[in-house]
């Protein structure tokens, strides 16, 4: 474990491009407990990938790729679609945008919502911690996201799946 400055600790999980056998450890531990999910954290797009793809080798039913599309995974269009074909949902954070300074807009987020499907999308909004500005409460942010992604066209059925069910699904939560 790492300390990066501003950042907290970070833990390697790979090396030379495949991953690290404490990680492969931890998924072999993770598939024997199906009521457990794997969230992949802060790590880049190729190691969410592979993170991914080894979590459904071991039979890991629900895989959350954290912070999805933006950083620090950062994911692009067809990196997502990979990562929702093999089964993983795709966390997209309302705080990436209102912390972006601009370089994330809802305008993006809502391209990749129908570039990647809402059956494949959870909502969140990491609002609640400690910042130095003005931020939302959590659930009045929740609110505001799903209120503006609205009017950029996302239907209220496909919030209602990216907001609701979709996370109760990785839960293993009653999804109705």
């Amino acid at each position: 474990q790492n300390q990066v400055k501003d950042k907290g600790p970070e833990v390697k999980v790979s090396e030379n491009g495949k991953l690290l056998p404490s990680v492969l450890k931890l998924l072999d531990y993770i598939a024997t407990r199906k009521q457990l999910a794997l969230e992949t954290g802060h790590i880049s797009a190729d190691e969410a990938l592979m993170l991914i793809k080894a979590a459904k080798a071991r039979g890991i039913a629900h895989i959350v790729c954290t912070h999805g599309m933006t950083g620090p995974t950062n994911l692009s269009v067809a990196q997502a679609q990979d990562a929702a074909k093999m089964g993983a949902y795709i966390e997209m954070v309302y705080g990436a945008v209102l912390d972006s300074k601009g370089k994330t807009t809802l305008e993006q987020y809502a391209g990749w919502i129908k570039a990647v499907g809402a059956a494949h999308i959870i909502l969140s909004t990491d609002l609640g911690g400690a910042r130095p500005y003005p931020r939302p409460m959590p659930t009045a942010g929740m609110l505001e996201y799903m209120q503006k992604l609205h009017a950029l066209g996302i239907s209220v059925a496909d919030l209602n799946t990216m907001a609701k069910t979709n996370p109760a699904i990785v839960l293993g939560l009653n999804a109705k």
